[in-house]
């Protein structure tokens, strides 16, 4: 996972693959790691989600970055 400010890579994580792996839990990975970085959630304007794990896709997509502020609502995993 990365973390650019315009062209500028910010920060970047490897997550192991959990398939079983909540929304909710995937949240706080997000949240722990743009904290340990000194980074601002509410900052992100886009994110984007690929994964080649079926199962995960919509809970992915309910952590993304985007999706952890009420005021940027998930669109739905297709």
């Amino acid at each position: 996972m990365g973390v650019y400010a315009g062209d500028s890579l910010r920060a970047m994580w490897r997550i192991a693959t959990n398939r079983k792996a909540a929304a909710d839990e995937l949240s706080i990975v997000f949240s722990t790691l743009f904290s340990l970085e000194g980074l601002d959630l509410s900052q992100v304007r886009a994110s984007a989600v690929a994964s080649v794990v079926p199962q995960l896709r919509r809970s992915w997509a309910r952590c993304s970055p985007c999706a952890l502020r009420p005021t940027w609502p998930a669109s739905s995993p297709t």
